[in-house]
C-alpha cells in the first residue's frame, strides 16, 4: 500500500489511494479529506479511533483492497481519522428555507400584477407532511394562487419564478373567516364596544408542498453578495417574545435585519374590500423601513434561534410619514397563534441538537449500569430514542438540566446502540455508541459466625476408694497432697472411714497407716481437679448583519394606505397597524399598510 509511503502526504494523493483500496460502500462514509493544523485527516461517518488504533499491529494480515476506513487509517503513515457526517449535500434550487420569496397571481399565471410575499417557517401538518407558515393577508382572503418560488440573486432583486411551491390551505386575516370592519363601523363603536372586540390574527398555511422540494428547519439570513441559501440559521423552537428583546426579521425585500420589540397588543391593518382587520402581535422599531417593507410579509421573526412571529405590516410612526426614523414594524405573535389554535395540527420544523454520549465507547459495564448522556438546549417535549438493531429499544425522558441515562442490558457481550433526540416530527441526527456488558464481579461470601457454647463434659461420678482390710489400697510413701486426695503416711484421720491395721483409731472409720486425711473420702491417685466441669481447649471468637438598504417606498400624504392589490409589476402584498390601548384614538382614524 502506497499509503504507508512517505510521499502520500496530500489530500489528492490520499484520495487516489482510498479509491484503490477502500470498499466502494466505505467511500460513502467520507465527508472530507483535509490538511489541517493538526495534520492530514479523513472525516468519515461513524469513524472509530479505537478500532483504527487496534488494527495498527495487524498490517500484514490486511488485504490491499476492500478495506474499511478504519483499516486504511491504521496503515496510513501520515493520516488520522475523525468523526464526520457522511457525504455532504450540495445547496440546490430544491432547498427551501424560511424568508425566501414566493410569487402569486389571482389568474394563476405570472402577469404584471403578480405579487410577492415571503415564507415564514417550514412546518409539518398533523400527518407529518411538509407545510409552510406565512401571513394570512398574502392569500388575499384565499383568492390568489401561488405560482412558485421567487428566485432572487439579492434582496429585492427578482430573477424569475422558480420551482412550484404549494397551495394556500388555512388562512385568516383579522377575525374568523377573514372578517373585518369598515371604517364607518369602527368609528361608530363606543369605547365599551371596542374593548369587547376579540383581536384576530394574520396567519396562513401553505399545503400540498412540491415533493421535489427539501424544506429545512432553518431561515435564510440573506448574506450580502451570495445566494439566499448560502447562510442560514437553524430554528430551535417556538417562544413568546418579551418587550425589550432584540428580534431579527427576514424577507425577500429587506433581507435580514434586527431591532427592538417595544410593545405587544392589537394593531389594525387594511384588508380586502376596504375593511380594517385586527391582529394581535408585537411592534418593533423600523427606521426608514429597513427592517420590514413591502414584500417581507409572511417572513420569519426570531429572538435568538426561537421563532416568535410572522412579518405582518409596516407603518409610519407618530408623524404618519413613512421612510423616516420613527417607522414601525408589526409582527403576528406565534405564541398567540398556537395558544388559540388557529392552525391546530401544524407544528414548526425546528433543529434538534444531537445528543452526546458521555460513556466512552468500549467501556465495561455491568448489567443494569447507567449509560449516560447530555443534550444542549433541548426543547420541551424532547425525548431520547435508543435504537438497537434497527428497532426501538427504549424511550428516555430528559432531566431538566438536559442529562439522560438508560440501563445496560442483562445479557453479557458488546452492546451497540444509536441515539436520536426527537420532538414530534422533528429529530436530531443519529449518534452511535457501544459498551461491553460484563458479568458482575462475585465477592467472596463472609460466613456469619454463630457463637458456640463451651462443651460441658458429662461428669462421671467417682466413688471414693475404700481400702479393703488388710491394706488392699496402700498409699504411696512420703506423698504430699494438699488436695482432696489420699494423704501421705503419718496423716491424722478424722474421717469416719475404716483405718488399716495397726492404725490408731480415734474415728469411727479406719485410715491407712500414718495418713493424715481431712476428707470424708479417699481421692484417686495423683488427680488434681478443683472444678466441677472441663473447659474447652483453646476456643477462639473471631461513585446579524445589517441588510442592504431596501428600495424606498414613496411617501404618502394619505394615512390610509393601499391594500396591496394595485396592478403594478411585482407589487408586494401590503398592510398596516394601529396600536391598542391609549394609542387607539390616534390609529382609529389611521390604519397602516401590510408588509
Amino acid at each position: 500500500m502506497k499509503v504507508r509511503d512517505a510521499e502520500v502526504k496530500t489530500p489528492g494523493q490520499v484520495y487516489k489511494e482510498l479509491a484503490k483500496t477502500v470498499a466502494p460502500k466505505e467511500m460513502k462514509r467520507i465527508t472530507a479529506i483535509l490538511n489541517t493544523a493538526a495534520g492530514l485527516k479523513i472525516y468519515a461517518e461513524g469513524f472509530e479511533k479505537k478500532e483504527a488504533k487496534a488494527l495498527e499491529s495487524k498490517a500484514a494480515e490486511l488485504s490491499a483492497e476492500d478495506l474499511t476506513i478504519e483499516e486504511f487509517v491504521s496503515q496510513a503513515k501520515y493520516v488520522e481519522g475523525e468523526e464526520g457526517s457522511g457525504v455532504a449535500e450540495t445547496t440546490a434550487a430544491e432547498d427551501v428555507y424560511g424568508a425566501m420569496g414566493y410569487a402569486m397571481d389571482q389568474s394563476g399565471q405570472f402577469t404584471e400584477s403578480s405579487t410577492v410575499c415571503s415564507m415564514g417557517f417550514n412546518a409539518w401538518n398533523s400527518a407529518g407532511e411538509d407545510a409552510v407558515i406565512s401571513a394570512g393577508h398574502c392569500s388575499e382572503d384565499g383568492t390568489t394562487t401561488i405560482l412558485g418560488l421567487a428566485e432572487q440573486s439579492a434582496p429585492n432583486v427578482f430573477d424569475g419564478v422558480g420551482a412550484k411551491l404549494g397551495t394556500f390551505g388555512f388562512n385568516q386575516f383579522g377575525g374568523p373567516g377573514n372578517s373585518g370592519f369598515t371604517m364607518e363601523e369602527l368609528n361608530s363603536m363606543t369605547e365599551e364596544e371596542f374593548e369587547k372586540l376579540e383581536p384576530g390574527t394574520d396567519i396562513s398555511v401553505i399545503d400540498d408542498i412540491n415533493p421535489e422540494l427539501n424544506l429545512h428547519a432553518a431561515v435564510s439570513q440573506w448574506p450580502e453578495g451570495q445566494d439566499e441559501r448560502d447562510r442560514v440559521i437553524n430554528v430551535t423552537g417556538v417562544s413568546k417574545a418579551l418587550i425589550g428583546s432584540e428580534a431579527c426579521s427576514a424577507g425577500r425585500t429587506t433581507g435580514w435585519s434586527c431591532s427592538e420589540i417595544y410593545g405587544e397588543g392589537v394593531f389594525f391593518v387594511y384588508g380586502q374590500n376596504d375593511t380594517v382587520r385586527s391582529v394581535w402581535g408585537y411592534s418593533a422599531y423600523n427606521p426608514g423601513q429597513t427592517v420590514l417593507d413591502q414584500g417581507d410579509s409572511g417572513g420569519p421573526v426570531l429572538v435568538g434561534s426561537k421563532a416568535v412571529g410572522i412579518n405582518s405590516a409596516n407603518s409610519g410612526g407618530e408623524d404618519r410619514i413613512e421612510n423616516n426614523a420613527d417607522d414601525v414594524a408589526m409582527y403576528t405573535s406565534l405564541d398567540d397563534v398556537f395558544k388559540k389554535r388557529y392552525i391546530d395540527g401544524y407544528t414548526l420544523k425546528f433543529h434538534v441538537n444531537t445528543p452526546n454520549i458521555t460513556v466512552e465507547n468500549g467501556t465495561e459495564v455491568e448489567p443494569g449500569d447507567a449509560i449516560t448522556g447530555t443534550m444542549v438546549d433541548p426543547s420541551k417535549g424532547t425525548v431520547i430514542r435508543v435504537i438497537v438493531d434497527g428497532k426501538l429499544y427504549k424511550t428516555v425522558e430528559l432531566e431538566a438540566n438536559g442529562t439522560f441515562s438508560f440501563p445496560a442490558p442483562e445479557e453479557p457481550g458488546k452492546f451497540e446502540f444509536s441515539l436520536v433526540a426527537k420532538d414530534g416530527y422533528n429529530q436530531s441526527e443519529k449518534v452511535s455508541g457501544n459498551v461491553v456488558v460484563v458479568e458482575p464481579a462475585v465477592e467472596p461470601e463472609t460466613p456469619e459466625e454463630e457463637p458456640t457454647e463451651p462443651e460441658t463434659p458429662e461428669e462421671e461420678p467417682t466413688e471414693p476408694e475404700t481400702p479393703e482390710e488388710d491394706d488392699k489400697s496402700e498409699a504411696p510413701k512420703d506423698q504430699k497432697d494438699d488436695d482432696k486426695s489420699e494423704a501421705p503416711k503419718d496423716q491424722k484421720d478424722d474421717d469416719k472411714s475404716e483405718a488399716p491395721k495397726d492404725q490408731k483409731d480415734d474415728d469411727k472409720s479406719e485410715a491407712p497407716k500414718d495418713q493424715k486425711d481431712d476428707d470424708k473420702s479417699e481421692a484417686p491417685k495423683d488427680q488434681k481437679d478443683d472444678d466441677k466441669s472441663e473447659a474447652p481447649k483453646d476456643q477462639k471468637d473471631d461513585e446579524p448583519t445589517k441588510s442592504t438598504t431596501p428600495k424606498e417606498t414613496p411617501k404618502k400624504d394619505d394615512p390610509l394606505a393601499d391594500t396591496g392589490a394595485n396592478s403594478v409589476p411585482l407589487i408586494a402584498a401590503g398592510g398596516a397597524m394601529a396600536l391598542a390601548g391609549a394609542a387607539f384614538l390616534l390609529f382609529r382614524r389611521s390604519a397602516r399598510r401590510q408588509g
